[in-house]
């Protein structure tokens, strides 16, 4: 790690001593290395535990006076200058070694590194071009140094701290330099040496933007993105001043693009510390939080000189960023953080007036509340001459902004549609700090507002109809609006809430369960205080007076599982298309997780499985739906520079509502080098919590999978490798456990279905068996693992019942050959056969197994119905076997009305019976 930085050094004093000294040295410590290699491998041929170190006397008095360089070293000149040259080109030294000459204020370090290091003989402009985004990436690092004579006091780390040495003007001279060189304008290295010293006189800012433009993303991602969590508080004032200073390089044109990633490196940056040490360093949290507003300001303004509309669209996005800089209860006195509510403020005035276009103003309808703080009333001032009208203060303060010709109808109305708002933000959010402030207001809200928040519960109790011995008449008390359908009016709101119960449970329903939701995911003890305070707003609630029932399975999972369970029902893997999969893990799992990301590195993750995606769609769109032969020639053509979507990828994503989300991955290159390799089996004794032994098991899966040239889906599975190793990626892990697992079972060896049998099995086993069936995992945690795999025998059962039933109807009637399948003659899932390992599989797991796990868990229900089967299976089984030896006795027998249940746990079946 200090060589390239020692190496550097020695260029730039021009010290050719010096190198060839560091130089001889290194050679002198290799050959020791390998001396000593030899010698211990001889002393373990002899059994020698210790290696004599050192030379033989006498080995040097035989040797004539050197005439080396390098005293004490018999080494030619001749190889010695060779050695210096190498050294000074490896990879690692020249990533460090160019951005320091092309930073250096004097041509002189370059010249002798090309000169006198390199004899003439290497070609910058090819070292360059390898190493472009290398160089590219450390020049533009030192953008993001404090600069004292361009930076406020506010925005500068610390005058002590400073992390470059290099001035701003400097760092784009140099750019303008890297660009010069990097061109092949066919000039000699002597040449080319005055003509970088000419760059004086060229316009840097220009220069610099022909090389950070296109590369943009990159930097964007490895300078402020990536590892953010990881990062000092140097290292995230610096990368956030790098992106400020990015901006300056960025085309109109090509601004909307980069929304995304950069409202999550604001959001990032807006996030309140929560370690001790940040805590203690407030000033550099308040000073972070003015540069972030600037940057962000300075880049609406970009986006706005191109297209208004784009940032309309995010302004919802981007107010609620804002948030947390005029949180109420944070009395912080630093004046950078004064100054960003100030800046802050003056950006939304800005939006607010116009001055960004006028199609603006009208977006503010949207967004959820505007903070009662006195920074924002201007801005309300402003918005209401624009004809805006904000909601909020008179749903805080009915009695001193309620109109006159506003009833509590049209309030009731405007409470519900705030609320539902506000509770998306409370799931989906993913700053804290947003959602502490989201909370506070929601409490706020309910509080001032009992008797519209009591309504709702009112409404959705009369639509879920669970008390079926009392009569409702929710319109009796009504004078003027009975029969009235006019928004605002109580029928009104009565048939909204009761089409919202109908269909996602109500609204209530969903509050309650994404507020306890959140108590269980949340970790900050500040947030927590925030909720238990909401929930006691909402008070308590009778469970009849809900839309649906709420259980802990939909606390977890928002009722995601059960719809994927209907939809891999009518589609089994041999009957479906490989991009329906691909679609509905597309639109229904990966979006999802990209917007509940809670790190970059998460959101990395399940981008590049988005990416990965997007390729096998449109590469099989063409010839799975009868596309033109001709135009996917094209596609395949194009499929190299990645120039346009097809238009058949482009409809599906329409019609699934996420091509604005996707479409951006289109144009990423995002890659993964897979350097760890997949751990061995077994994986959920060795896990301590259910994402940590899905995710395991399921990249091991998908390792065989790839390796494994009959597998069908193996490159669909492989896409996903990334996504389902993220938190926020778990849905899609467990959308793919299914098929991975028949994947392994159908197209592995006998060893594969041997390690997926041991694993489904373990995780159904409670009974500790020596030490090796211990399992750390916390009983909550076993619950969802257990779950897990009664969902995937549930779901391959079915396949195979409804296969056997979808062939026996066919067969009645005599139609099979004129109504074969079109589906599953494309598929090329073999149906015979994975009917018949699923079979198998399934016998391997004991049902009485399933009954015991399901009772240990707490799922009574379901092991009596694992009992039951396993009882009927056996009656059945048995009186089969009779039939076969006695035909007479199977015809006499009663075993089909037989109540007795042999063959299974009684007392296990008694505890049931009673706890139900």
């Amino acid at each position: 790690q200090m060589l390239p930085i020692i190496i550097s050094k020695y260029i730039e004093d021009e010290d050719y001593e010096a190198l060839q000294m560091c130089t001889a040295f290194r050679i002198f410590l290799v050959s020791e290395a390998k001396r000593l290699n030899k010698e211990e491998k001889k002393a373990q041929k002899r059994n020698i535990d210790e290696v004599v170190v050192g030379v033989k006397s006498g080995k040097y008095h035989s040797l004539s006076p050197s005439r080396s360089l390098v005293p004490g070293m018999s080494i030619s000149t001749k190889k010695l200058i060779e050695n210096i040259k190498l050294l000074c080109v490896k990879s690692d030294i020249i990533e460090y070694v160019l951005p320091r000459l092309l930073l250096h204020p004097n041509r002189g370090p370059l010249k002798f590194f090309t000169a006198k290091i390199c004899l003439l003989e290497v070609n910058l402009s090819e070292i360059l071009r390898q190493k472009e985004l290398t160089v590219l990436k450390s020049l533009v690092w030192e953008l993001g140094g404090d600069d004292l004579e361009h930076d406020r006091k506010e925005e500068v780390y610390g005058a002590s701290a400073n992390f470059s040495n290099f001035a701003r003007k400097d760092v784009l001279l140099a750019l303008a330099k890297g660009v010069l060189l990097k061109s092949d304008s066919g000039s000699t290295p002597a040449s080319k040496h005055d003509s970088i010293d000419s760059t004086s006189g060229l316009p840097s800012i220009k220069s610099a933007a022909s090389w950070v433009a296109p590369n943009f993303m990159y930097l964007l991602v490895n300078i402020v993105l990536y590892k953010w969590h990881t990062k000092s508080n140097r290292e995230r004032f610096q990368s956030i001043k790098c992106l400020k200073e990015m901006l300056r390089f960025l085309p109109s044109q090509d601004s909307p693009r980069y929304m995304p990633q950069i409202m999550s490196a604001v959001n990032n940056a807006m996030t309140s510390p929560s370690s001790p040490s940040d805590l203690l360093d407030s000033d550099y949290f308040s000073k972070l939080c003015l540069v972030a507003v600037t940057t962000l300001f300075d880049f609406i303004k970009i986006v706005t000189s191109h297209d208004s509309t784009e940032v309309g669209e995010n302004l919802v996005s981007i107010v609620v960023t804002l948030y947390p800089l005029f949180d109420t209860t944070d009395d912080s006195t630093f004046r950078g953080q004064r100054f960003a509510k100030e800046k802050a403020a003056e950006m939304l005035e800005w939006l607010a007036s116009g001055k960004g276009g006028d199609k603006l103003p009208p977006f503010f309808n949207e967004i959820p509340f505007l903070p009662s703080a006195r920074e924002l009333q201007p801005v309300r001032i402003i918005l209401e001459k624009k004809g805006v009208s904000l909601d909020d203060m008179k749903l805080l303060h009915k009695e001193n902004y309620l109109e006159k010709n506003e009833s509590d109808y049209v309030l009731q109305a405007k409470f519900y549609s705030r609320m539902n708002i506000l509770s998306d933000l409370v799931a989906s959010h993913e700053s804290k700090s947003v959602r502490k402030v989201v909370l506070e207001h929601m409490t706020d809200l309910i509080k001032a507002n009992r008797s519209f928040f009591q309504n709702l519960v009112e409404y959705e109790e009369l639509a879920s109809m669970h008390f079926l011995t009392v009569v409702h008449d929710p319109f009796s008390s009504d004078r003027d609006d009975v029969g009235d359908k006019s928004v605002g009016s109580s029928s009104y709101m009565a048939s909204v809430v009761a089409q919202e119960s109908c269909v996602n449970g109500g609204f209530v329903t969903n509050l309650l369960r994404r507020l306890l939701s959140r108590c269980v995911d949340e970790s900050d003890r500040d947030l927590k205080d925030v909720l238990a305070s909401c929930l006691g707003e909402i008070g308590a609630i009778d469970p009849n007076r809900l839309g649906r029932e709420i259980s802990s399975c939909q606390i977890e999972s928002e009722l995601q599982g059960s719809k994927d369970n209907e939809w891999r029902l009518s589609h089994p893997p041999w009957k479906g298309h490989l991009d329906r999969y691909q679609l509905r893990l597309l639109s229904r799992h990966l979006v999802t997780s990209l917007k509940s990301s809670p790190t970059i590195l998460d959101q990395h993750k399940i981008s590049f499985g988005i990416q990965e995606l997007l390729k096998l769609l449109n590469e099989s769109g063409s010839s799975n739906y009868g596309r033109a032969e001709d135009g996917a020639k094209k596609e395949r053509a194009d499929k190299s520079t990645k120039s346009s979507m097809s238009q058949w990828l482009r409809e599906k994503l329409e019609e699934a509502d996420v091509l604005n989300v996707v479409e951006p991955f289109w144009t990423t290159n995002y890659k993964q080098a897979d350097t760890a390799a997949a751990k061995s089996p077994p994986f959920f004794l060795k896990s301590n919590s259910y994402y940590a032994w899905l995710s395991s098991f399921s990249r091991f899966l998908i390792s065989r999978s790839i390796s494994n040239k009959n597998s069908i889906w193996r490159s669909f599975f492989y896409a996903c490798r990334s996504a389902i190793r993220s938190n926020a990626g778990i849905s899609a892990a467990e959308f793919l456990f299914p098929l991975l697992i028949l994947d392994a079972v159908c197209f592995g060896n006998s060893h594969d279905e041997t390690i997926v049998v041991r694993e489904l099995v373990s995780s159904l086993t409670f009974d500790t068996v020596g030490s090796e069936a211990i399992c750390s995992m916390n009983m909550r945690e076993r619950e969802k693992a257990a779950n897990s795999v009664f969902t995937l025998i549930d779901l391959l059962r079915k396949w195979v019942d409804q296969e056997i039933e979808d062939r026996y109807r066919e067969s009645r009637r005599r139609k099979r050959a004129a109504n074969v399948d079109l589906e599953s003659c494309t598929s090329a899932w073999p149906a015979d056969i994975v009917l018949s390992k699923i079979r198998r599989l399934l016998d391997q797991i004991p049902l009485s197994l399933c009954a015991s796990a399901a009772s240990r868990v707490g799922m009574n229900a379901r092991a009596l119905q694992f009992l039951e089967i396993d009882s009927r299976s056996q009656i059945a089984s048995s009186a089969i076997s009779n039939a076969k030896k006695n035909t007479a006795s199977y015809h006499d027998s009663k075993f089909l009305k037989s109540c007795h249940i042999d063959g299974i746990d009684l007392q296990l079946t008694k505890k049931l019976l009673g706890q139900l």
